[in-house]
């Protein structure tokens, strides 16, 4: 069941050990005909984030898949319901506002499998558009992978749990909401993880790769004191991180932050 035309949807009904599948398609009325199936145990799949449902197996009401025994020659008659899916929609643009091509945009429920992870490629303009996201938490990251070392380099960016102030909280969506979100990827030239903007702010050299150099000797490479938000060339400023840096307990806050959200 859901809302307007179904014809878009598909479906794959899967065996009990997923090494079998059928394919079948749903009608604009959403009935739909899975046959050729041999006596077993059944799952079906739904590709629905098309016409703003979720891509999902079907499930009950609370949240388990739902399977069904069927015998040899058993015409089975099924009722189920299409979840709505959410939108998150926007620009990627670098820190000096032009548009990112061809960056991977990629939200992952923090409460459910990967089969529920949603990516796409921004377009010439930056612009993203990710269909069919399910509602609840939704952890995003950015990234960009040069083909080769001549080709421009962006720092990525990722969300997640943690309390430090440059670092931005996973998204709460709502179901069948439609959020419009741009943000920023700094430029990386050197593909050395840290912005170009930054390394000349604080009198790195954004020409070359010097992430592992500790140029304080504080020990902290320049790369940790960048997630870190500290002054890689005053050792002083280390202790503003509390302790979390140094060794290998830094290491827990790698690729956490260094990107700025565009409202």
């Amino acid at each position: 069941h859901g809302e307007g035309d179904l014809s878009g949807v598909t479906l794959l009904a899967y065996n009990e050990t997923y090494t079998v599948a059928l394919g079948a398609a749903v009608e604009a009325d959403g009935s739909f005909f899975a046959g050729r199936l041999r006596e077993g145990t059944w799952r079906l799949y739904f590709y629905a984030s098309d016409e703003g449902y979720l891509d999902d197996f079907a499930r009950d009401a609370d949240g388990q898949r739902l399977e069904w025994d069927l015998q040899e020659g058993e015409v089975l008659e099924v009722d189920l319901d299409l979840r709505l899916g959410a939108v998150l929609e926007g620009v990627v643009r670098d820190d000096h506002g032009d548009p990112v091509y061809g960056a991977v945009v990629r939200a992952t429920p923090a409460d459910s499998d990967e089969y529920s992870a949603r990516s796409v490629r921004t377009e010439r303009d930056g612009r993203y558009r990710l269909d069919g996201l399910v509602p609840g938490e939704q952890r995003i990251d950015i990234r960009y992978t040069p083909y080769c070392a001549q080709d421009p380099g962006y720092v990525p960016w990722y969300s997640g749990d943690t309390p430090h102030e440059l670092a931005t909280a996973p998204l709460d969506i709502e179901e069948g909401e439609r959020r419009a979100m741009d943000w920023e990827l700094p430029w990386d030239g050197e593909h050395d993880g840290m912005s170009d903007a930054w390394e000349e702010e604080v009198g790195l050299d954004p020409s070359r790769d010097d992430s592992a150099e500790d140029p304080d000797q504080d020990g902290l490479s320049n790369l940790q004191e960048y997630w870190l938000g500290t002054d890689p060339l005053d050792v002083e400023e280390s202790g503003r991180c509390g302790g979390c840096g140094g060794g290998a307990g830094g290491f827990w806050l790698m690729g956490l932050l260094l990107l700025r959200r565009r409202d």
